[in-house]
């Protein structure tokens, strides 16, 4: 039947694409009450990329709060059936990860650990068991695996249409053959969408367009970070596979599987994957494919052959080429845009579509209809790309690394190899002359150890935290975010969206917080006053366009203040170490007189801001003064013991001083006072947020610091365990050189916290105090 329903003049919301991003969104808007919700599809729904898709649920992840969004997709779609009448196809057939290398073996226990966390049943698996649940893989060369026997599957498109009746049942419509032609925005706010068939007006638009998500933001002028590439599984015909048989995945060989029509579906997340320009797809793509790429696939098909031996007999059916989008860091693009209020994007599900929307269609519809969500979406927020993360270039080259990227095991740190080399700072050279090792940071290129100061990674680290804390340490800092704010009301508004006051004398800097109205937290920025009625906000480059556009959003229309982003105008250079004062003097500062005073230093000013993001002095200088700055500081740091060092050895020193990191151990729907303890709202000062912290009791979960006996390795995430429960979790952790001990930082009930012990291998727990 044809859903070519009449087209509407106006609707709470328009949805763009009615593949499985688009029905899941109507669905979960439909079922917070929102009756008037239009979905627009160009073709036919399901016909862009979900009608090919392999329809896995899976649960097993290595991150946790994707793990969370995972969970929640097999419940839905186990329970759609009931709810609607019309089957979505889900099997409970379960999932097995195997392992062939003792990395891969670490990397399955994390996610083992992490899922009992979430209370997901996820069991270790001898290779003998793998046989016995999968007879037609071979074992002999497997390590070890996991077993997750809630995991299992479904039919994409009737998945798909069960969300579509139980979104129709709350009042949505769906249009099917219209063409979205344009988007109508006035002010800075959406106001609706053009189509081939007429104009619908509505405050509420989303993209959940897929593929062709990035050509439909841009007709609003936005930017949407994704690229499609070439995606590839073999299908063959029945081999006699069991209805029932568990999907697998051989993440070192880089191929999954499951049975289909009592043969098998076998596919690929390929190293180099063939990236496709959108514009290369005929205008009616539906349920369309692209050619077989025999070439492409060969090196799969072997390391599939090795893993099922009956595959080389088998017929093969089709080598199915169908085309998916993918991100520049593997997450997907969720939330309104920066600049552009109104506007959602919904897209770019890295071939995980049908597990990834559900969860995350609801959070975004509880953010559109109530204003906030409990769940955090920090990882999915496109204000962590800026405009150079989706030009055509950049994509292009990152997009044939991204498939390979979700197989492989990501030890801290990991570094994508393409799209690098984006934005330099002024002594990049410099510290690349001194064996730098960079990472990417919101396109910077940062440091990450100094090579010069040691044979390993290891021991670079524990040399540039010995002259941090007995000589000084130079660090590059170009990458922190700063934006301007300008205007005769600049201070007044900034007061108001600060946790502390902002009374400050020009040449003054402070630490504070910014909250949102639900007492979370927006960022934890250094503001310095440069002049009467100017401001430099910085944050850590983490944070990429969230502060700007917090600042900006927030901005009454009638306020005399503007605010810029200045990223790219200052270098900035962080002192750390007993020594710093000296380094500073020799350089020509003479008397540092405030906590951001103007100085002099080799031929140039700059503004030295004192206690910001664990520097002792953060040196601020317009770039171009930059490296004749840098010279001075080196030439004067030469008598006190100077190191170049790296962000590695910052997060060390961060755990150690106890500091919070945004984005890590708190965020938006973080409670201020989990992250900063007590907060008072006595004072008579109103800011954003305050209300909520006088209004509701104080968070039952605090954050502490803890030194494990020994140095186990801590990425976060790790349970928290009082009497066997778990009570919390890491959010950081890093091994610290001088007390040969590893550091975690966490959050656990504010009661008891003392009785806590980490994780199931039982590390005996000590409070750590920072300075």
């Amino acid at each position: 039947t044809s859903m070519s329903e009449t087209i509407p003049s106006h609707a709470q919301a328009v949805v763009i694409g009615g593949g499985i991003a688009g029905c899941n969104m109507a669905y979960h808007l439909g079922a917070l009450g929102w009756k008037d919700v239009v979905v627009l599809e160009r073709q036919k729904l399901s016909s862009g990329t979900t009608w090919h898709s392999a329809g896995n649920v899976t649960r097993l992840v290595s991150s946790l709060s994707t793990m969370r969004h995972y969970k929640y997709a097999g419940e839905l779609y186990s329970r759609l059936e009931k709810e609607t009448g019309q089957a979505t196809g889900w099997r409970q057939c379960g999932r097995v990860m195997m392992a062939r290398t003792p990395v891969r073996i670490a990397e399955l226990k994390r996610m083992r650990t992490m899922g009992r966390t979430l209370g997901i049943p996820v069991e270790d698996i001898s290779a003998k068991e793998v046989g016995e649940k999968l007879p037609v893989l071979r074992t002999d060369d497997l390590i070890g695996a996991i077993w997750s026997p809630t995991d299992g599957r479904v039919n994409p498109t009737d998945a798909l249409m069960a969300l579509v009746k139980g979104a129709r049942t709350n009042g949505a419509r769906f249009v099917e053959e219209i063409a979205v032609t344009g988007i109508r925005a006035t002010n800075g706010r959406v106001r609706g969408v053009e189509t081939n068939k007429g104009f619908i007006a509505a405050e509420t638009v989303i993209v959940a367009a897929g593929l062709w998500g990035r050509r439909i933001a841009a007709m609003a002028g936005v930017d949407a970070p994704l690229y499609a590439a070439e995606h590839f599984y073999i299908l063959t015909k029945p081999m006699g596979i069991p209805f029932m048989m568990p999907t697998f995945r051989d993440p070192d060989g880089l191929i999954y599987g499951r049975e289909d029509v009592g043969g098998l579906l076998v596919g690929a997340f390929d190293i180099g994957a063939k990236a496709l320009p959108v514009e290369k797809l005929p205008e009616d793509f539906a349920f369309s494919l692209l050619n077989e790429d025999w070439d492409q696939f060969e090196p799969y098909m072997k390391t599939a052959i090795h893993r099922i031996p009956s595959l080389e007999k088998a017929e093969i059916r089709m080598l199915l080429n169908g085309p998916e989008s993918f991100t520049p860091d593997g997450e997907p693009l969720v939330g309104e845009v920066p600049g552009l209020r109104g506007l959602h994007l919904f897209c770019g599900f890295n071939s995980g579509g049908v597990t990834y929307t559900p969860s995350t269609s609801k959070a975004l519809a509880e953010r559109i209809v109530h204003g906030r969500t409990d769940t955090d979406l920090t990882n999915c927020d496109p204000r962590r790309f800026g405009p150079f993360n989706a030009t055509e270039g950049f994509l292009k080259a990152r997009v044939a690394e991204m498939p390979s990227f979700h197989f492989f095991v990501h030890e801290a740190g990991h570094e994508f190899e393409t799209g690098r080399e984006l934005r330099l700072s002024p002594v990049h050279a410099r510290f690349a002359a001194k064996k730098a090792l960079f990472g990417a940071v919101f396109g910077w290129e940062r440091p990450k150890y100094v090579g010069e100061n040691g044979a390993s990674m290891a021991e670079a680290i524990a040399a540039e935290c010995t002259a941090a804390r007995e000589a000084v340490a130079l660090f590059d800092r170009t990458s922190l975010s700063k934006t301007l704010v300008h205007g005769p009301e600049a201070g007044t508004y900034l007061d108001t969206l600060s946790l502390r006051p902002l009374d400050m004398a020009a040449g003054e800097a402070r630490a504070s917080a910014f909250l949102n109205a639900h007492a979370g937290v927006e960022a934890l920025p250094v503001v310095v006053r440069i002049a009467e009625d100017e401001y430099l906000v910085l944050a850590e480059a983490e944070s990429g366009r969230h502060v700007e556009d917090w600042l900006a959003r927030n901005l009454p229309g009638t306020t005399n203040a503007t605010v810029t982003d200045a990223s790219g105008l200052y270098a900035a250079l962080g002192l750390r170490g007993p020594h710093t004062a000296k380094v500073l003097a020799g350089a020509g500062a003479g008397e540092l007189s405030g906590t951001a005073s103007l100085v002099e230093l080799g031929y140039a000013r700059g503004r030295t801001v004192a206690d910001a993001f664990g520097d002792d002095r953060l040196v601020l200088v317009e770039a171009e003064y930059a490296e004749n700055v840098y010279e001075a500081l080196v030439a004067a740091g030469a008598a006190h013991g100077l190191v170049h060092a790296g962000w590695f050895a910052s997060e060390v020193l961060r755990l150690a001083d106890g500091r919070p990191a945004w984005g890590v151990d708190t965020g938006p729907t973080t409670d201020a006072r989990t992250t900063l303890g007590p907060l008072s709202t006595k004072g008579g000062r109103s800011f954003m947020g305050m209300g909520a912290l006088a209004s509701t009791k104080a968070p039952a979960l605090q954050r502490r610091c803890f030194a494990l006996k020994g140095s186990p390795k801590a990425q976060g995430s790790e349970p928290f365990l009082a009497a066997g429960k778990v009570v919390g979790l890491t959010t950081s952790g890093a091994q610290v050189p001088w007390l040969g001990r590893t550091l975690v930082m966490g959050h656990v009930p504010a009661k008891g916290a003392d009785a806590v012990v980490i994780e199931t291998e039982s590390y005996a727990l000590a409070p750590h105090v920072g300075r």
